[in-house]
């Protein structure tokens, strides 16, 4: 099975939702009078709208379990000013956020390379599609890489916690995060398994990044 990208979950768009249909037409709570919205108001509002629109990030499955909430909750921010915003949610508001975004992406982009349960689903659909079969070897590989995955990804769930926690702009909180999660990878003799699998696979062709 191909990793397929992580969609903002139920609950986000069931704000997303109901946020659009209490405040999307005026900005009001229901029962006051509608205020007319001024023409910058409604440019903010779609920025808000595209931000949303275009930030869908590949979670993986491990990356999956431990930053799903950072994510949702990012989202959900900007679901919320996508249907309520006004001019002056478009200036240090908007910027702030989408400087989390950006932190988030790059740390999410740092983290991904250690999801074995993913490089496992990416090695499994490149291995289906080779038109040649693969060696004796590099089957057993990937036989040890499926079934080993799911542990390693344990073993490293606690400094992949600690990284979801701390703020993706917070630089020195990132390294520490990144460098737990590296002397955790290099304690894991299950990750070291799935590293030497990989290293097999890369040299039978196939690059489960």
């Amino acid at each position: 099975m191909t990793p397929r990208r992580q969609q903002i979950s139920g609950k986000v768009l069931a704000a997303a939702l109901l946020t659009l249909v209490l405040h999307g037409c005026g900005g009001t709570q229901p029962g006051a009078e509608p205020t007319a919205l001024s023409a910058a108001d409604r440019a903010c509002r779609a920025q808000w709208r595209d931000l949303v629109a275009d930030w869908n990030p590949d979670l993986g499955v491990a990356v999956e379990r431990a930053f799903r909430g950072r994510v949702d909750a990012l989202a959900a921010a900007a679901v919320y000013h996508a249907g309520t915003a006004t001019k002056a949610d478009c200036g240090q508001t908007l910027t702030g956020h989408r400087a989390q975004v950006d932190a988030l992406n790059a740390v999410l982009a740092k983290v991904r390379p250690f999801d074995l349960e993913r490089r496992a689903q990416v090695a499994t659909a490149k291995a289906a599609k080779r038109e040649r079969g693969l060696s004796k070897r590099a089957k057993r590989a990937l036989r040890t890489l499926r079934s080993q995955a799911p542990r390693a990804d344990r073993d490293l769930a606690p400094a992949l916690t600690q990284l979801a926690g701390a703020e993706p702009t917070d630089a020195a909180a990132v390294r520490t995060g990144m460098k737990d999660l590296a002397l955790l990878a290099q304690a894991s003799g299950t990750l070291v398994r799935c590293g030497r699998a990989l290293a097999v696979l890369r040299r039978a062709g196939i690059r489960a990044d």
